[in-house]
């Protein structure tokens, strides 16, 4: 009868674990940093106007949790990083959020709620290229159009649109997420709701 040495049983172990992949890291567009103890809290009341920011429209090929780097006609995509939700979402609820700091007197948000918003804004990104120029370094293209409709049917609909370019290190996938993060802030700080009433 042959033996059978435990460490012959151990060795396929070994080989698996030495071949696993980093932990999967997810980041998310949400955030704009630390705002605390910068403004006082304020209270909207039920007369502040409502502004609803619909859901930002992205190319179909981007609208994944998928990290991408685009290299000439090649597309990357990061092998241990992810977006905490699909580009579409993470854009909608960072450009929301800028928004809503700009006019902290008004109800700004992107879910539906009981009344009638008085204004809409819906976004359309029509082109979010992330190109890595040179060794450790990109330049993130954000070109867009955006709407402020008006409940009031007599009042006009403001349409913009807007090309954006920002550029920095991508070392890593926190910088590449850091790089997106800055466009997306750039394009927010073009859309104007100061003089909505």
């Amino acid at each position: 009868m042959k033996k059978i040495y435990p460490f012959l049983i151990a060795i396929p172990l070994i080989v698996i674990s030495a071949c696993a992949a980093p932990p999967l890291q997810y980041y998310t567009l949400s955030e704009i940093g630390d705002n605390s103890g910068k403004q006082p809290i304020k209270l909207s009341s039920i007369q502040s106007p409502f502004i609803l920011v619909t859901r930002v429209t992205v190319p179909d090929y981007l609208d994944t949790a998928d990290i991408i780097i685009r290299r000439g006609a090649a597309l990357n995509r990061s092998q241990n990083g992810r977006m905490s939700s699909v580009l579409s979402v993470g854009a909608t609820e960072l450009i929301t959020h800028y928004l809503a700091m700009q006019r902290p007197d008004a109800l700004v948000t992107n879910q539906n709620q009981l009344m009638l918003p008085q204004y809409q804004i819906i976004i359309n990104i029509s082109r979010f290229d992330l190109n890595e120029t040179s060794a450790g370094m990109g330049v993130a293209t954000l070109e867009a159009n955006w709407s402020i409709v008006p409940e009031n049917e007599k009042n006009p609909i403001e349409n913009q649109k807007g090309l954006f370019t920002k550029s920095s290190s991508i070392k890593n996938d926190s910088d590449i997420i850091k790089l997106q993060q800055d466009a997306l802030i750039e394009l927010a700080k073009h859309i104007d709701i100061r003089n909505l009433r």
